[in-house]
């Protein structure tokens, strides 16, 4: 992501300000999967979900890469911060399912669990 709004705006040719509202786009996308992985992987499993995640993710960048129009790429940075968030509530409570109590804060990199 850092590199992105040197591509925005020199590929692209979007102004600064209009590059700074794509990359939020990014977050907001961001901020609707994540709820959405945390329950597919409540219903679906999580394994299914993560590898949806993943694909998502990656079909989303190579169509944002081919993108030239700035609707399509707002769209696409959309789809894919949806899509790269799935995948984390699987992978979190993989962790933590697979990792004992003291060890738990350290594979999570959160630093140690004091409860």
């Amino acid at each position: 992501m850092p590199y992105l709004t040197l591509y925005l705006t020199e590929e692209i040719g979007t102004s600064a300000a209009l590059a700074g509202v794509l990359l939020a786009l990014f977050s907001i996308g961001a901020f609707a999967g994540t709820p959405l992985g945390g329950v597919g992987s409540d219903r679906l499993g999580r394994r299914p979900v993560m590898i949806a995640g993943l694909a998502g993710s990656g079909a989303a960048a190579v169509v944002f890469g081919f993108a030239s129009d700035v609707w399509l790429v707002g769209a696409m940075i959309v789809v894919w911060g949806i899509f790269s968030s799935l995948f984390d509530p699987g992978a979190r409570t993989s962790t933590r399912t697979t990792t004992s109590t003291a060890r738990a804060g350290i594979a999570s990199r959160r630093g140690p669990v004091t409860s």
